[in-house]
């Protein structure tokens, strides 16, 4: 029983957040390019699911994530190695 109440406070927030940001869209309190309605979100969503252009677009997103993760593991690596045999190094000299 408590946990349907959790439950149910939960998705009452979500409800309470859904409106207020439709309200703040609706009167444009914040530019929409910035913050567009919830309403706009959740067609372009559907459409974007529909059509698939939402599922290439994550894709390409999750493409360049991964490249800037690789290119960062990268550096890292490099960082590692030169601070793991620079100290040798400096004994010799």
């Amino acid at each position: 029983m408590e946990r349907k109440i959790k439950n149910r406070k939960k998705i009452l927030w979500l409800i309470l957040l859904a409106i207020l940001w439709e309200i703040i869209g609706y009167f444009e309190w914040v530019h929409p390019l910035v913050f567009p309605k919830f309403s706009t979100v959740l067609i372009r969503l559907v459409l974007g699911i529909k059509d698939g252009t939402l599922l290439i677009q994550g894709l390409h997103s999750l493409t360049i994530v991964l490249i800037g993760l690789s290119i960062g593991c990268l550096i890292g690596l490099l960082m590692a190695c030169l601070d793991y045999f620079s100290s040798p190094l400096q004994a010799l000299f």
